[in-house]
């Protein structure tokens, strides 16, 4: 994903820069608009918000919304009590990657 996101420029103001654990940090000078909020979502997991704060905890609050369908049905799939879970991936870029679930909230790991 890093790689796709570092082949084209999204818009005029942006600083991009290679970062050691083979991720890329890019950084805009952009209104926060719903369209770019949407825009940021639309990446999923692959995006992490650093700045600003409260774009920040928008962006997480969402993703943790939309995963917790998920991770109720694996809960109630179980048999037996769940009250607590982690899930993880190897991603592309060889970093694990993942979720934890305490039953009501949605830790993104990673």
């Amino acid at each position: 994903m890093p790689e796709f996101a570092a082949e084209r420029t999204w818009h005029p103001s942006e600083k991009l820069r290679y970062r050691a654990d083979r991720t890329i940090e890019l950084k805009l000078k952009i209104a926060i608009t719903p369209e770019f909020e949407r825009w940021l979502l639309s990446w999923g997991d692959a995006v992490e918000v650093v700045k600003p704060l409260g774009l920040r905890d928008r962006v997480e609050a969402t993703q943790a919304h939309r995963c917790q369908p998920l991770l109720k049905k694996i809960e109630n799939r179980h048999q037996g009590s769940t009250p607590a879970y982690r899930i993880m991936c190897l991603a592309s870029a060889g970093i694990w990657t993942g979720v934890e679930w305490d039953g009501s909230h949605v830790l993104f790991i990673g």
